[in-house]
């Protein structure tokens, strides 16, 4: 049985969807505690610990740390706190 011949080509490799990302970044000016970004946030410039989503819901439940208002980490992340607290 002869059979046609199936063209084949490579697909082009995509690289993988970036995932949401979050920053922990200590407070400057002698404030103490610390924020949550998100990890393309402005006020996250200039680094800080790099965590995934389940890392920085554990942080915001820590006395002294904040979620940042000025992207998307107050939106997303305390709504997940409060889905959750009904269910310790």
């Amino acid at each position: 049985m002869n059979h046609p011949a199936v063209p084949s080509r490579r697909l082009p490799v995509e690289p993988p969807p970036e995932r949401p990302g979050w920053m922990l970044r200590v407070r400057s000016g002698g404030r103490r505690g610390a924020v949550v970004h998100e990890s393309g946030c402005e006020k996250a410039a200039g680094g800080g610990q790099d965590m995934d989503t389940l890392e920085a819901l554990d942080a915001l439940m820590r006395p002294g740390v904040d979620a940042c208002h000025d992207c998307a980490a107050a939106v997303v992340l305390i709504q997940a706190l409060e889905l959750g607290s009904g269910y310790a």
